[in-house]
């Protein structure tokens, strides 16, 4: 992901606070999802002039490892919030908008959980994962 945000100007920076031990789970498809989210928000940021960063930033919970992804870019509007994970939904010109319908499979398929929070336009996006620890 680093040489990808690095072509466009986005700085990644990361606050990985959960102990990488506590996780059991298929660690591709948390990859892959991690990565739809980034470069989802790289894309976001494309037109944008002023500093552009990504956070990546991870934390233990009750029971479960929390991952944050979160951007300084346009944001969600908020007529597209509550369909943002349905399929065919898109704010780009291209693509199928099946990324974060895709990423919502993989999750459930895990008994893990993918939401956004609450948008405030033009304040950037935060995507949460969290994913069970093993019993």
């Amino acid at each position: 992901m680093a040489p990808k945000a690095a072509d466009k100007r986005v700085k990644v920076i990361t606050e990985l606070q959960a102990s990488p031990d506590r996780v059991f789970s298929d660690p591709s498809a948390v990859k892959q999802v991690i990565l739809n989210l980034c470069l989802n928000a790289v894309q976001a940021m494309e037109s944008q002039g002023s500093e552009r960063w990504i956070k990546i930033s991870t934390r233990n919970g009750p029971g479960v490892v929390e991952t944050r992804i979160s951007d300084n870019g346009p944001g969600i509007e908020p007529a597209m919030h509550a369909r943002l994970f349905q399929p065919f939904q898109s704010s780009k010109s291209t693509g199928f908008g099946l990324g974060l319908a895709i990423c919502r499979d993989i999750m459930t398929s895990l008994d893990a959980d993918i939401s956004v929070e609450p948008p405030i336009a033009g304040q950037g996006a935060t995507f949460r994962v969290v994913i069970p620890c093993q019993p």
